[in-house]
C-alpha cells in the first residue's frame, strides 16, 4: 500500500482520518465489517441500527459491543484483528 507522501509528494504533513462517523457518513463500511466478522462466526447479523450505537470509541469498544456474544477469552483478540481485516 502507498504512503501518502507517496501520493502526495511533498504536498501534505498531516492526514487526519476518521472512522467513527463525525466527518463522513461510514455507517454502512462499518456495518459491512462487524457483519463480515459475525458470518464468518456463523453469528445473525446485526441491524445498521445497532451498530450506530456501538460506534464513537474505537475498534475494541466496538468489537466488544457488537462482537460480545461471539467473545470468549480465547478469540478476542482474533476477533479484534479480523474486524480490522474486514474494515480494509
Amino acid at each position: 500500500m502507498p504512503s501518502i507522501s507517496d501520493i502526495l509528494p511533498g504536498k501534505c504533513r498531516l492526514l487526519v482520518y476518521d472512522l467513527d462517523g463525525t466527518l463522513i457518513d461510514s455507517l454502512a463500511d462499518i456495518a459491512r465489517s462487524v457483519n463480515t466478522v459475525r458470518e464468518e462466526f456463523q453469528a445473525p447479523p446485526h441491524p445498521s441500527e445497532v451498530i450506530r450505537g456501538a460506534i464513537g470509541e474505537g475498534a475494541r469498544v466496538l468489537c466488544s459491543r457488537v462482537l460480545v456474544d461471539l467473545v470468549d477469552d480465547n478469540r478476542d483478540p482474533e476477533l479484534l484483528f479480523q474486524g480490522n481485516e474486514a474494515f480494509r
